[in-house]
């Protein structure tokens, strides 16, 4: 999902037409109404319900035009902070970001980044939480995205979205269905466990909190295993949903949102203390509004 695409669709819901649109963008109406498709079979909703006199948004076009007039502004914001940036830009910008999540985030973090600050050579990393702390204490990361159940001593942190974590595994256990699932449900399923303590802190405390004991069938020290595990059928495994969309669209595992309670946590991001303020601010806003793109397939919440 490109800016230009938020930005023909926000004129399309504005002008109430496809070829009013088009006459405002100068493109042609076909090209228009492609785009359209388009943005509709990549969030497999309706967005607009085509009329005699033009079109109308739906309930799902209401909600996305809040979503791509909100992220065409955040961009627009992003370009006049670089402006003013002049000649303090870095020649190099190193981004870590967590496990696990790089097919799903780098697209639209290169994609972003190269548009608004193309003379800056960009570096997106995969690292876990503690790596990542460690790499801006020594300067070889400038910035970090994180999970907020992560115990390193990173600088001064910042939101950035907040996510409910699902239930996954194979449907012998989750059924083909994909309504939410209760916690005291998921006690009763054998349970795959990543040691990592942070993660583990995370799912036994949400448990421990509702009075519940989960029932763990195997303890793993490597998430792609207990993956594996749970596509397998050996067991389920809570993860964020980021983490397993191509997975999930392929049909491969089945993800079930966790509910009654829900497990949440914060999506968070740190600077490096060597970083220029202004630059910070900036980057954060880049960013965000480029992960906003994502947002939705991740299933993110706004913070």
């Amino acid at each position: 999902m490109k800016i230009d695409e938020l930005r023909l669709f926000a004129a399309v819901a504005r002008a109430g037409g496809m070829s009013q649109a088009a006459s405002q963008l100068g493109l042609s109406q076909p090209n228009v109404s492609r785009a359209v498709r388009g943005l509709e079979d990549t969030l497999g909703v309706s967005l607009v319900t085509r009329t005699g006199r033009g079109v109308e948004l739906t309930a799902s076009g209401e909600r996305f035009m809040a979503f791509a007039s909100e992220t065409v502004q955040r961009y627009e914001q992003v370009r006049e902070d670089v402006r003013k940036l002049d000649g303090s830009l870095p020649s190099r910008l190193s981004i870590s970001i967590p496990r696990h999540t790089g097919r799903l985030l780098m697209p639209a973090i290169y994609r972003a980044f190269h548009e608004k600050l193309p003379d800056v050579f960009l570096e997106v990393t995969e690292r876990q939480a503690l790596d990542s702390s460690a790499a801006l204490a020594d300067r070889a990361c400038d910035v970090a995205v994180f999970y907020d159940n992560a115990t390193s001593p990173f600088p001064e942190r910042r939101r950035l979205f907040s996510e409910q974590l699902y239930m996954t595994g194979h449907k012998r256990h989750l059924g083909t269905g994909s309504e939410p699932i209760t916690l005291a449900e998921c006690a009763g399923l054998p349970l795959l466990m990543f040691s990592n303590p942070p993660y583990a802190r995370l799912i036994e405390g949400a448990f421990a909190k509702a009075k519940l004991s989960p029932r763990i069938a195997r303890r793993v020290e490597n998430k792609v295993a207990m993956v594996a595990f749970a596509m397998e059928g050996e067991g389920v495994a809570v993860q964020a949903f980021s983490n397993l969309v191509n997975e999930y669209e392929n049909r491969e595992i089945q993800a079930r949102l966790i509910a009654d309670p829900p497990i949440e946590r914060e999506i968070l991001v740190a600077f490096g203390n060597h970083v220029e303020r202004r630059f910070a601010n900036a980057v954060f806003r880049l960013l965000k509004a480029s992960l906003n793109a994502v947002a939705p397939t991740a299933r993110w919440c706004k913070v």
